[in-house]
């Protein structure tokens, strides 16, 4: 177990991490990649040209969110979970 902090920190470019602000918890930090601004664009492109549409399995009300969320956490679901806005 390390005990000094003071010669551990967790960086990147730019970014200096205490691990102190973690509460001593054993976390991970991992990259997330994301491809560029023109695939992103090319992409979208494809889903209109294709009129793809994303899968739905369930819409709750917006009164019903906590049951969504128990839905949604049983992985039932093969499609979209979706909770819908609140009426005005």
């Amino acid at each position: 177990m390390l005990d000094d902090f003071d010669n551990l920190r967790v960086c990147s470019p730019g970014i200096t991490l205490d691990p102190r602000l973690f509460g001593g918890r054993l976390i991970s930090i991992h990259r997330v990649a994301v491809g560029s601004r023109a695939g992103f664009e090319a992409m979208n492109r494809a889903i209109t040209h294709h009129r793809l549409r994303p899968v739905i399995d369930r819409v709750f009300d917006f009164d019903d969110a906590k049951q969504a969320y128990v839905y949604f956490q049983a992985s039932h679901h093969m499609g979209k979970v979706v909770i819908a806005g609140a009426s005005s």
